[in-house]
């Protein structure tokens, strides 16, 4: 590989490049932490513009803005008390505006578990052993997506476990149009959490981010409903 592409595929290079992965991702893990904090400084629509930019820009040229702000928020003025916390599930959102119209209406996102969010993505990965059998396997098992068919329950365990563990007040569970595994689990998603005494709110919506209106809607009625 290094002789025909210039790239070094050795264990020594592989377990590098996990290393530093993990390190990078472990700053954005704290980063949104201050999210689930009483008096926090960082909205979810920010931290989701975070991961994103983190997701398709090169990690060097990210690290030194990411440290300077983990410095700072400890002396930012903290956000408006928030009417309700609220846990996003789904699949994947690559628009921070459609967490923007969320937040618009007195809620915060304090955390998030979607097929390309922050948990269990920025989770590290292991740094023993084979590194590419870590590699496959950390995306093979860890990733959130309905389409890994046979962890429904560790799915659903993990959703109710992360809702009390962050305090979220409700879940929204957001799902594409014609994304059909998701359209498929989000019925028992929805029975699971209620049942588990979690408020719970079914959203569908188009790739491109529409429908601000009745969005808004929804999550106001969503919010009064639990009484916030």
């Amino acid at each position: 590989m290094v002789d025909k592409f210039g790239v070094d595929l050795g264990s020594e290079s592989l377990g590098k490049a996990i290393r530093e992965h993990n390190r990078f991702n472990a700053i954005l893990r704290e980063i949104g932490e201050h999210r689930r904090g009483d008096h926090p400084a960082i909205t979810g629509t920010e931290y989701h513009r975070l991961v994103i930019a983190a997701s398709v820009s090169p990690k060097k040229a990210l690290i030194p803005i990411l440290k300077k702000i983990l410095d700072d928020l400890p002396t930012r003025t903290p956000l408006p008390p928030s009417r309700a916390r609220l846990l996003l599930v789904g699949g994947h959102l690559d628009d921070p505006g459609y967490i923007g119209i969320i937040e618009s209406q007195g809620a915060l996102v304090v955390a998030d578990r979607l097929c390309t969010g922050s948990y269990p993505g920025l989770m590290p990965i292991p740094e023993t052993g084979d590194p590419i059998a870590a590699i496959a396997k950390h995306y093979l098992t860890k990733t959130s997506c309905s389409r890994m068919m046979e962890a429904f329950r560790e799915r659903a365990d993990d959703i109710v476990s992360l809702a009390r563990e962050c305090r979220a007040d409700g879940v929204v569970i957001q799902i594409m149009k014609f994304c059909d595994t998701w359209g498929v689990e989000v019925a028992s998603f929805f029975a699971y959490i209620r049942e588990a005494g979690i408020p719970v709110l079914r959203l569908e919506r188009d790739y491109r981010l529409g429908g601000e209106g009745q969005l808004r809607t929804r999550i106001q009625a969503f919010i009064e409903s639990m009484g916030k």
